[in-house]
């Protein structure tokens, strides 16, 4: 891809701000307003922000002693929290979303310590490894607590200890099993061989060894468990162990999606299985009891599973759940889709969400398909991008809404984009949002990719124009022709005022200088924004570069290269790194001072605000961004983020004098911020205990004192954004080596008791 270069970079250290008592300016995320569908069916979970690849696990969020719906999405690497307000009913409570540590590939709920309390197993893709987190909650804690207890889990080599260890792995694109595989009652951990000639069993032997379940020890038991074989390059099974497995044999690229349950009753572990490239799993049913096989041995297989009902199919790459997620009291099964890698396939992106009842036991289930659209049938879901904006597009005093989306990349390969209208049915002080036209003003036909919209009077004529921002950068204009549902779209220009933004252009239409005119703002894929003033003193505009770097601000989220081995065939991580900015710039009076607000969206999926941007000169660089959501973790005002590439529509929805946004995102559906007084939502409970701790020294290179550290308490580290970084904590001091340099806060909680503070890290 060419990269245009960037003409005009102003550099500088932004560092947060909150903001003035006098002047707030606060969002608290949260569920509404109503949206409808175009049959007028209410949408519970509108706001959720859609699913894409999600992984479901039941847990108690809360912790009011009721299970919960823990869902992770790859795609922008999303946590979304639904907690259980009815049997089976779940509702989107944003506080949440943010406790959890960081994840961004996989990850697994499974209690090891059998304390009757799930604990979290992810890979820290940073580390390449699987990281281990023990459940420890207790009755005062006002939501789960997760603390970490090995960042890197290790196994011994084909034997007991002491003999070497290895990591324990589980690459990026796979999902693991995570169960007692071999009924001791201790927790072991199957994956996909990292070169894909069979599954590992990685065993834990806690209990053959009369050792405490807590912590866990591995030892790589067999790297052909089940011993069966995948055929290469085709779904096929053949039912016996493979001669050559130890060897680095390539089974097939992508990766497999793993789930262990008791589907017969004998006691041992079957498989469900999902692969990369094929549409559907296979039940394997393990003969180790009932065939009197020593080992786990497949002896059987379905490719058609569930067979007793409609197929779990999906495009490709199925991944399966097994969860109680209607309140019975046994597990159901949930399908959804694996793949986030656009280049190996298409697959669906919204809407589709497999739901099987059990109407079995759980060692012994009989699965009962109900839907394929499970939670998603009450969100808006539209693909993988949304791009909302506000306009009263019937001319009845409320705003609409407009949204554009690439209309699911299994339909149409993002090939062509289209906007979808809600209208606004409501009032001025209580917006309501219903499905109106899934092709408004008629663009699908002009093949638009990764389409952009902004409204605005370009030529003083009282009217909107619309100008649209596409992936090759440049812009196309359109005339408005009617009004409200039955409006179309007539073409100006298919490269609007020569500008060409390089790749993704996102443009905003606004005055930026006061001068009456509306000039331009535009975001691209490198991550600064352009700023062309309208200099006309005509009706006709023309439009002068005066920055290609506003306010010296960038939208950047630093992503990791992955290569191709053509010799090993295989991906592999590398340490080169390149950024992804995907700015998308808005402007906005928040505060009432008549002086713009600069509103930034990007890849980093946060809004970072700069007050009142006409108080700097023209050129000059901007000292200062702030955040404006509530972060639990540390009690305070911080960005939330709705995963990856957020794009604000910013309007007054309920008349109370505030701005209320609008976030479009990667998943394809939108979340809602509320314009409040102060950014801490009242149903947050916050201790009323404060620890006195010395914490030492600040700036830090390597290592972080913290004195008078209580016994059993939970050290956290936050970076600005609230992202968890995990780092070893010895006695009483963290290595904080491994963390770049920048502003990290420290949280210590003991019992209801707490502390948090800030401190910098210099190398």
């Amino acid at each position: 891809m060419f990269i245009r270069p960037i003409r005009m970079i102003f550099i500088l250290l932004f560092l947060p701000v909150l903001a003035s008592a006098q002047n707030e300016i606060s969002f608290v995320v949260e569920n509404g307003p109503e949206f409808q569908d175009a049959n007028g069916k209410v949408l519970t979970l509108a706001t959720t922000g859609g699913l894409n690849q999600p992984q479901l696990f039941v847990i108690d969020i809360n912790n009011d002693g009721t299970n919960d719906l823990f869902v992770f999405d790859r795609s922008g690497k999303k946590v979304t929290s639904l907690i259980q307000i009815a049997t089976g009913k779940y509702q989107h409570q944003p506080r949440y979303d943010q406790i959890f540590p960081k994840i961004t590939s996989w990850c697994v709920f499974k209690d090891y310590n059998m304390d009757g309390k799930p604990d979290l197993w992810l890979r820290d893709d940073d580390n390449q490894s699987v990281s281990l987190f023990r459940n420890t909650t207790t009755s005062t804690d006002n939501h789960i607590q997760l603390t970490l207890v090995n960042q890197t889990l290790r196994a011994y080599n084909h034997g007991s200890p002491p003999l070497d260890t290895s990591d324990m792995y589980c690459d990026a694109a796979n999902l693991p099993a995570v169960e007692d595989v071999d009924g001791d009652g201790d927790i072991d951990f199957l994956t996909l061989q990292k070169f894909g000639s069979g599954i590992t069993l990685f065993r834990n032997v806690t209990a053959d060894n009369n050792l405490p379940l807590d912590p866990p020890v591995y030892i790589e038991a067999d790297v052909c468990w089940g011993d069966f074989i995948e055929g290469d390059a085709t779904n096929e099974i053949i039912l016996r162990r493979n001669q050559f497995c130890y060897k680095k044999l390539k089974k097939h690229a992508g990766g497999s999606s793993l789930l262990l349950i008791d589907g017969d009753e004998d006691d041992d572990m079957d498989l469900v299985l999902g692969n990369a490239g094929f549409s559907n799993l296979i039940y394997l049913e393990n003969g180790r009891l009932d065939a009197s096989k020593q080992f786990d041995t497949m002896i059987s297989y379905d490719p058609k599973f569930p067979s007793n009902t409609r197929q779990a199919k999906l495009n490709t790459f199925p991944a399966a759940f097994y969860q109680d997620v209607n309140g019975d009291g046994i597990n159901d099964l949930l399908v959804g889709v694996n793949y986030t890698d656009k280049t190996s396939g298409y697959f669906r992106e919204s809407g589709v969400l497999l739901y099987y009842t059990n109407s079995g036991k759980n060692n012994k289930p009989v699965f009962n398909f109900q839907d394929s659209t499970f939670l998603v049938s009450d969100m808006l879901d539209l693909g993988s991008h949304t791009a909302p904006v506000f306009w009263d597009m019937d001319a009845d005093g409320d705003q609409d809404l407009i949204i554009a989306t690439n209309g699911d990349w299994g339909l149409t390969a993002d090939r062509h984009d289209k906007l979808v209208l809600y209208e606004n049915i409501g009032t001025k002080s209580k917006a309501i949002f219903k499905h109106a036209v899934d092709d408004y003003l008629g663009l699908e036909k002009d093949s638009i990719q990764r389409l952009v919209p902004t409204f605005g009077d370009l030529n003083k004529d009282g009217k909107p124009e619309l100008l649209i921002g596409e992936v090759n950068g440049t812009l196309i204009l359109y005339n408005i022709v009617g009004s409200g549902k039955t409006a179309s779209a007539s073409k100006v220009s298919d490269n609007a005022f020569n500008i060409d933004a390089g790749s993704s252009s996102a443009p905003f239409i606004g005055d930026v200088d006061g001068d009456g005119d509306n000039d331009l703002l535009i975001g691209c894929y490198e991550g600064n924004t352009f700023f062309y003033k309208n200099t006309s003193t005509t009706t006709v505009p023309e439009f002068e570069l005066v920055s290609d770097t506003f306010g010296g601000m960038m939208a950047n989220r630093k992503i990791i290269q992955v290569f191709w081995n053509a010799e090993k065939e295989e991906l592999y991580d590398s340490l080169v790194y390149f950024s992804i900015g995907y700015s998308s710039p808005k402007l906005m009076d928040l505060d009432g001072n008549d002086n713009p607000e600069f509103i930034l969206g990007g890849e980093d999926g946060t809004l970072k605000i700069v007050r009142d941007i006409r108080s700097y000169q023209t050129g000059e660089a901007f000292t200062a961004f702030e955040y404006v959501n509530y972060l639990p973790q540390t009690m305070t005002c911080y960005n939330y983020t709705v995963g990856s590439n957020s794009i604000a529509a910013i309007a007054d929805l309920n008349d109370d004098g505030k701005q209320d946004i609008m976030v479009g995102n990667s998943r394809g559906g939108i979340q809602f911020m509320r314009g409040s007084e102060d950014c801490n939502p009242l149903s947050v409970t916050v201790p009323q205990i404060n620890l006195t701790l010395r914490v030492y020294p600040n700036p830090v290179d390597q290592q972080l004192t913290i004195q008078d550290l209580p016994t059993k308490s939970v050290v956290q580290i936050f970076d600005l954004q609230g992202v968890q970084h995990n780092v070893c904590i010895n006695d009483q001091a963290a290595d904080v080596s491994s963390l770049a340099n920048g502003i990290y806060i420290l949280r210590v909680t003991a019992g209801n008791a707490w502390y948090t503070t800030k401190f910098t890290v210099i190398h």
